[in-house]
């Protein structure tokens, strides 16, 4: 795919980065429910999805513009996604408050907002990418999104903390041992972190992780594009 500028990327990947301290930071220090992590990753798949209707729209280099079945194909999987995430969140607790789920929608909404008009507008990303382009370019995100949700219900059922079951228990296996490692951690940071608060820590640790490789990836990907070298006269 036509990739922006690197100095492009390198705004998504921090705006990337800070949404997800902002996500810890809600579960460590704000006190937030850990089920609402899960939901907020769902909330910002919708979001990525309404803002690549707009890119598809707006895309200047020519492609087939098919948002409608963009939204339906896209759609699909966020439904399907809706239904796992819902039942394992709402099963850790998930409260629909406004300082612990309304505020970080609209965090989430301005980080996705500020990624549209200072790296597709602003960095000129619109005027060299096809609409195929900007159709696929979510999916990889998403794809991180859905990878981390089946993490937390494995996480989950090996902890058995669904309902509420669980909460202070060891778990067993490789699961397990990704959450004494987390637990072992944060409690050296002098949190102390119930099974639920762990989890969400581990799979927004993920998160990040997979993040950074996929933002670093484009960034280098800009810059072999950007010192390349042309193409001679045929």
């Amino acid at each position: 795919m036509t990739v922006p500028a690197p100095v492009g990327n390198k705004r998504d990947l921090v705006g990337g980065l800070l949404l997800n301290l902002v996500l810890l930071a809600g579960v460590l220090v704000w006190g937030w429910p850990a089920g609402n992590v899960l939901l907020l990753f769902w909330v910002e798949n919708v979001v990525m999805g309404a803002i690549t209707v707009v890119k598809i729209m707006t895309a200047r280099n020519g492609g087939q513009r098919r948002p409608g079945f963009f939204a339906l194909h896209y759609g699909l999987f966020c439904a399907v996604h809706f239904v796992f995430v819902a039942f394992l969140s709402f099963a850790m607790g998930a409260r629909l408050s406004f300082l612990g789920f309304l505020v970080p929608v609209i965090l989430i909404m301005l980080r996705h907002l500020v990624d549209l008009l200072s790296v597709w507008f602003g960095s000129g990303l619109r005027q060299v990418a096809t609409a195929e382009e900007a159709f696929a370019a979510p999916y990889p995100r998403m794809i991180i999104l859905h990878v981390t949700t089946i993490i937390a219900w494995g996480l989950a059922l090996s902890t058995g903390m669904f309902f509420g079951v669980g909460q202070n228990g060891v778990a067993g296996g490789l699961f397990g041992g990704i959450l004494d490692a987390v637990r072992d951690f944060s409690a050296g940071l002098g949190f102390t972190l119930t099974d639920q608060q762990v989890l969400v820590v581990a799979v927004i640790l993920v998160k990040t992780g997979v993040e950074l490789g996929l933002g670093w990836s484009m960034i280098a990907r800009s810059r072999r594009g950007a010192h390349a070298p042309e193409a001679g006269p045929a």
